[in-house]
């Protein structure tokens, strides 16, 4: 009885043994796993951390490339306006100068020269009246007034008895065509073609660095004043001068604007 106690006590004490070995294997296992599982953790914090300062880092560059290609398309933009501008300014410049060659009075090509280019201004600006004749306006002289364009063209190009030469001919050449030679809308539009080649001259004469687009427009204003004139001088009309002269600035403007532009195109154009 003995022995077989002493047998059973030593096989308790084995298998309370072993229960322990297990339970410290089993802690050390858990104490294992979770310091892996920390480990993963932190790894994985610092994988995201890197990412995420990679990312801002990746984002800065972006930005400061987004800002230095706005910077570069801002200065190339300034560039090509000032280019654009100084380009301009010159070809005013030299349209608003003389030819050297149709103004070289002392060789017979260039009295030639003058005559032919004002000649064919003429047909032109006569055949520029009488397709604007036809169309409606509220007031007779109410009117684009492409034909001036020629007369500023050779004021500029070749010189004011040109431009007083166009103004008085082509006047005459479309009232011929038109079947109005000497009626009032002929004297009309003579009073207006020569009134603003005359005013044009002695505005480019007082102010020689009056720009295209100020000549063109004070040249418009004087034709429908001059037109305006002829009208109240030869019917006598009850007009209303304050309404007809705020009726011509406003026409002036526009009508001046368009002639000069038509005018910078032909000098730009023209050798």
């Amino acid at each position: 009885m003995n022995a077989e106690s002493q047998h059973s006590q030593q096989h308790s004490e084995n298998q309370l043994s072993e229960t322990r070995l297990s339970q410290q294997h089993f802690s050390e296992k858990q104490r294992s796993e979770k310091q892996h599982s920390e480990k993963l953790h932190s790894e994985q914090q610092n994988s995201e951390q890197q990412n995420s300062e990679q990312q801002n880092s990746e984002h800065q560059n972006s930005e400061h490339q987004h800002s230095g290609h706005q910077l570069l398309k801002q200065h190339s933009e300034k560039q090509h306006s000032v280019r654009q501008s100084a380009e301009q300014q010159l070809l005013e410049k030299q349209c608003l100068e003389p030819h050297p060659a149709i103004n070289s009075t002392n060789s017979p090509a260039g009295q030639i020269g003058r005559l032919t280019l004002t000649a064919v201004l003429v047909a032109s600006a006569a055949a520029l009246q009488i397709v604007e004749s036809p169309l409606p306006r509220f007031l007779p002289w109410l009117k684009p007034g492409l034909a001036n364009a020629m007369t500023l063209f050779a004021l500029l190009r070749i010189s004011a008895s040109a431009a007083m030469t166009v103004a008085v001919f082509r006047t005459a050449v479309a009232a011929v065509f038109m079947g109005s030679l000497l009626s009032p809308v002929h004297l009309m539009s003579f009073a207006g073609a020569t009134s603003a080649a005359l005013s044009m001259t002695v505005l480019r004469k007082i102010f020689p660095a009056t720009g295209l687009a100020t000549l063109s427009v004070f040249g418009a204003l004087v034709n429908n004043f001059a037109q305006l004139a002829v009208v109240q001088f030869m019917f006598a009309s009850n007009l209303s001068i304050g309404l007809h002269l705020a009726l011509m600035i406003w026409v002036a403007l526009p009508s001046g604007l368009i002639v000069a532009r038509v005018t910078q195109e032909l000098l730009r154009r023209t050798p």
